[in-house]
């Protein structure tokens, strides 16, 4: 299981209104896949950001606070400045069962926190070449 936050959750919202409103444009892992690299272009996060098309960091909006399990207290983790999406999962694969992450297991009792700058890191981290 995985909660995004950023571009990468407005990417995929757009992604999944669509395939809801025209589920006949969404035929095969494909096209899917082709479909949502077109909403992350229209979205201006495919490599780079334009200007007019940038989306927010994260770092100042959203607080990542862990609990240190030796001292008890609160600890908050820092996000990078230039973080524009944030994943957190509880399970190795995401978007299409692609493996975002290497180690850990669902059932191991720790979440992973992915930060991303634009689609292309995403895509580049999930690529099997």
């Amino acid at each position: 299981n995985y909660a995004s936050f950023g571009f990468i959750a407005k990417v995929a919202f757009e992604f999944h209104k669509e395939r809801e409103e025209h589920p006949e444009r969404f035929t095969g892992p494909t096209k899917n896949k082709l479909k949502y690299l077109q909403k992350g272009y229209s979205a201006g996060g495919l490599f780079r950001f334009s200007k007019s098309k940038l989306p927010p960091s994260l770092n100042g909006i959203i607080r990542l606070m862990i609990l240190n399990s030796t001292t008890g207290n609160m600890e908050e983790i820092d996000i990078p400045k230039n973080c524009r999406g944030l994943t957190i999962l509880n399970i190795q694969s995401y978007s299409a069962g692609r493996k975002i992450i290497n180690g850990g297991k669902y059932d191991d009792g720790v979440l992973e926190v992915v930060f991303m700058n634009s689609l292309h890191h995403f895509v580049s981290s999930c690529t099997p070449f």
